[in-house]
């Protein structure tokens, strides 16, 4: 949702300011916010990745 969220907002601005190359500026802010988001988010997909792995493992 992230991605498809910023890419629209920037191709709005692009529509409202053609003379300015607004994707190749916006680019690193772009990716700094994926990789924030996943900095946030990993913890809880790797506690879930380690359970699903524990249930395989007991059930043997």
């Amino acid at each position: 949702a992230y991605a498809i969220l910023v890419n629209l907002t920037i191709g709005f601005v692009n529509k409202l300011t053609p003379q300015i190359p607004v994707y190749f500026i916006s680019l690193p802010f772009v990716i700094a916010g994926g990789l924030i988001l996943f900095y946030l988010a990993i913890g809880t997909m790797l506690s879930l990745f380690v359970d699903g792995f524990v249930d395989l493992t007991l059930a043997r």
